[in-house]
């Protein structure tokens, strides 16, 4: 068993936790915005029955990092 250490801010929500360096680095909105369609892209999961949507980074994006399961943190 290998323990996580997450490394966010609690109150803010996953979308802001994400963007929150690259935004920091000083990046245009434009190239924020096509980072995180590509992390969108990328990490949201779906299938027919809808079983994997709260898995999906898409599901996950709003909620606030401490809404979280740990299970959650780790796809995050």
């Amino acid at each position: 068993l290998i323990p996580s250490q997450f490394l966010f801010f609690d109150n803010l929500r996953v979308k802001d936790n994400l963007t929150l360096p690259i935004y920091l680095a000083g990046k245009s909105k434009k190239e924020i915005k096509t980072r995180l369609e590509y992390l969108l892209e990328t990490f949201s999961f779906h299938d027919s029955s809808g079983n994997l949507d709260k898995i999906s980074l898409k599901f996950l994006m709003k909620k606030k990092i401490k809404e979280l399961s740990n299970g959650q943190k780790e796809i995050v």
